[in-house]
């Protein structure tokens, strides 16, 4: 909402608030096919109620990302990770100070969810702090980010099928980025290659089970 409003989210439940990783592990699990569905935002969008406690929150200069984390109550981390954009240069810098406590504790924060190695990875879109924050109508810069420690954004997984489930992903986001008929000159022989690497480690037997 654009609305002014108060930073009380308690009101929200499931499938929009949660405060345990363990539970957005049990949603997640009950909708596997997720990425089959059609590609918006609403099913991914979710507000994360962390328990009380300081965050440890680094900044990757080469990945011009900034990265947190945050735990529930059961110790289980949840990762926030937002990355750089062009048109939102002071972004970073308000998330930053929002993580830092200069608005008051963090009570929520929402955005969208993806899943990295089983590590639930947010990407904070407002936070719920004494007032409700939202980085991208950031209009002041407050020096935080530049006064966080640096760090390293997560690799991939190097478990082949994670690692050839990331390349299919590549593949496919090229076609989607350049379109079929504008795709490069290897872009279909790189495929077949990729789907015959696919079937040898069982990809196809599952599909087909």
């Amino acid at each position: 909402s654009v609305l002014p409003q108060r930073a009380d989210w308690e009101l929200l439940g499931a499938p929009v608030r949660f405060d345990a990783v363990a539970a957005l592990r049990r949603e997640a699990q009950a909708h596997p096919n997720a990425a089959l569905q059609p590609r918006h935002a609403a099913r991914r969008f979710v507000v994360f109620t962390p328990a009380p406690g300081p965050i440890e929150a680094v900044y990757d200069p080469h990945a011009q990302t900034l990265l947190a984390t945050l735990h529930d109550a059961d110790g289980e981390p949840l990762l926030l990770q937002r990355s750089h954009e062009r048109h939102l240069p002071l972004a970073l810098d308000a998330l930053a100070a929002a993580l830092s406590g200069r608005h008051g504790p963090l009570r929520h924060v929402a955005g969208l969810l993806h899943w990295q190695d089983g590590l639930p990875c947010l990407e904070p879109w407002a936070l719920a702090c004494d007032q409700v924050l939202v980085p991208d109508f950031a209009r002041q810069h407050s020096g935080t980010l530049a006064a966080l420690p640096l760090g390293q954004e997560l690799q991939p997984s190097p478990e082949p099928s994670a690692r050839l489930l990331e390349h299919l992903r590549q593949h496919l986001a090229t076609a989607l980025h350049h379109g079929l008929a504008q795709a490069p000159a290897r872009w279909l022989a790189a495929g077949e290659a990729l789907a015959r690497e696919l079937d040898q480690h069982g990809f196809k037997a599952l599909g087909e089970r």
